[in-house]
């Protein structure tokens, strides 16, 4: 069996005959094509945005440590601290409806543009507010980044790989 005959076979078994047959077969590997290592690059882009969910649970562990933040927001305990943490997983929770219902009649790639519009209002709200209320009223629009985010990169990543690649 040939080189080229011998990388069709193994094709057909990843992603089908029908489709092997459709796909171009040069014998170049994709690492050496410049417009699908642009098309890796992007889905390995969207699979690190998605990933970033847990980054915000972190961060506000760190932050309940520093002296400085619990002046800042009144040295917070018990419930009231609860629900400051809290505020971004229900943020998500109430915005995914809304994320649904957007990125069927808009599109995915419009619905990351107002994931990463809440990610950039979080980020200015909760590092410039002169007050605690500002810092809570960022926390809402934190938990926005990961319902737009974390629900459609996972779903554009499998629509823009390459066949051979998913």
């Amino acid at each position: 069996m040939s080189r080229t005959e011998d990388a069709l076979t193994s094709t057909s078994n990843a992603i089908g005959v029908d489709l092997a047959r459709v796909l171009p077969n040069d014998g170049v590997p994709w690492y050496r094509k410049k417009h699908l290592l642009f098309l890796n690059y992007c889905a390995f882009s969207l699979a690190l945005l998605s990933a970033a969910n847990g980054y915000d649970g972190s961060l506000m562990n760190g932050l309940q440590a520093l002296p400085q933040w619990n002046d800042f927001m009144s040295k917070p305990t018990g419930s009231w601290l609860g629900f400051i943490n809290a505020l971004q997983s229900l943020s998500t929770t109430l915005g995914n409806p809304i994320v649904a219902y957007f990125s069927n009649r808009y599109g995915r790639k419009k619905g990351l543009l107002v994931g990463y519009f809440f990610i950039v209002l979080s980020a200015i709200l909760q590092g410039l507010t002169p007050n605690s209320k500002g810092f809570v009223i960022g926390r809402v629009f934190a938990g926005q980044p990961t319902a737009w985010c974390s629900g459609l990169a996972p779903l554009l990543i499998t629509k823009l790989a390459y066949p051979t690649h998913r």
